[in-house]
């Protein structure tokens, strides 16, 4: 199996994490930001076990978010065989679940959104997709829970649910199915690059954001790895005095310039902008070095400042 697009912490995911440090968060804030955490452990557990039993040739896109015909798909896994597009949603749903009547309840009665809605849903528009491309593919969808301690009640063998003890089985019979043929794997990859540059047109669509603003959020440096501002700074380093990871401080200015630049895309990075943003803990000369070298240059003049490197081309194509 070839992974043509690897699995990312999405941007939203990474605010939630710039923000749990940054800003006092709530008890739902928190438990918002575990889920989300947990379905990514749930979903690279996924792409593990499917390094692990697909040997055949084929192709896995992670992560992909697509826009088709004004409607915005999240898909967790599309794995590209010869003859089938199959669409996974994975779960890492903990504990036990009824089905009844087409919905999900806990057993305490609490209603939880069916993923076989928006199964169904994403199903429906890649198949739009393909056909408007001429790609006669069929289209597999299945919801997967990955967690051996989740339980739903009632499910039956039609549902297109895989649970985990199933995982292996499931997908060795991918396996088997697969056929390596050239035309198949040339045609697979040219659909896989396609959904690729569906995917990157989808940056610049804006995520969902929790309500917060640039004054009431803590100034400073964050370790890469822990995320604490518990950190001793030499010329060259940086040192976490809480997981005791020593790091280049350009590498750590790095990281926080990247972040400012996604907690605030439309404000202006100056020098000055991020040297109170780092906690005016770097001096301005070396902020500046590091501007110039890794950011492009976006005035000449009076009131300079650096976008990501690609913003400038990207805008450009937009306005034409």
């Amino acid at each position: 199996m070839k992974i043509m697009k690897p699995r990312e912490a999405s941007k939203e995911l990474n605010v939630l994490r710039a923000l749990n440090q940054r800003q006092a968060y709530s008890f739902e804030q928190k438990q918002n930001l575990l889920n989300m955490e947990k379905g990514l452990i749930g979903e690279r557990q996924f792409d593990e076990m499917g390094e692990k039993y697909l040997e055949q040739e084929c192709v896995m896109l992670q992560d992909l978010s697509l826009t088709i015909k004004g409607n915005t798909v999240q898909i967790d896994s599309v794995l590209l065989t010869s003859e089938v597009v199959y669409i996974f949603e994975v779960k890492n749903y903990e504990g036990d679940f009824i089905m009844k009547d087409g919905d999900i309840y806990t057993v305490a009665g609490q209603e939880i959104s069916n993923p076989l809605t928006q199964l169904n849903r994403t199903s429906s528009l890649l198949r739009q997709l393909l056909q408007s491309w001429q790609v006669k593919m069929s289209i597999e969808g299945y919801v997967v829970f990955v967690n051996p301690a989740c339980m739903l009640y009632h499910a039956t063998p039609a549902d297109p649910f895989i649970f985990y003890g199933q995982i292996q089985s499931r997908l060795t019979e991918i396996n088997r199915r697969q056929r390596d043929e050239p035309w198949g794997i040339k045609k697979m990859k040219g659909l896989a690059e396609k959904l690729i540059e569906e995917h990157n047109k989808e940056g610049r669509i804006q995520i969902k954001r929790p309500a917060y603003t640039y004054e009431e959020l803590r100034k400073g440096i964050r370790c890469l790895y822990c995320g604490k501002f518990d950190i001793r700074i030499t010329q060259r380093r940086v040192y976490c005095k809480s997981c005791m990871q020593i790091i280049s401080k350009d590498k750590v200015v790095i990281s926080q310039i990247e972040e400012y630049f996604l907690l605030f895309p439309e404000r202006k990075a100056t020098v000055n902008n991020i040297y109170e943003w780092c906690g005016e803990k770097v001096n301005k000369e070396r902020i500046q070095r590091i501007l110039s070298t890794y950011y492009q240059k976006s005035a000449l003049s009076v009131g300079t400042y650096y976008v990501q490197k690609g913003i400038v081309e990207e805008k450009r194509e937009q306005s034409r």
